[in-house]
């Protein structure tokens, strides 16, 4: 399993959290994901022989949120 931080602007609310969140949840391979919307970030764990860091941050793009 590995972890990554990401910084992703645009995330203004809880709201937003749980709709990042949600998003991630529907990736096969992540395992756990966490954001805060007033740091800016979003932590996630996922089984790297499944997913990787890109796909994740596609998904974040997806959602509507700039990944830094």
């Amino acid at each position: 399993m590995k972890k990554v931080e990401l910084k992703v602007l645009g995330m203004n609310c809880p709201h937003c959290e749980r709709r990042v969140i949600n998003a991630l949840n529907e990736v096969e391979g992540i395992m756990a994901s966490e954001a805060n919307h007033k740091k800016k970030r979003v932590v996630v764990e996922f089984d790297e022989n499944k997913v990787n860091e890109n796909i994740i941050k596609d998904t974040i793009k997806d959602a509507g949120y700039q990944v830094k």
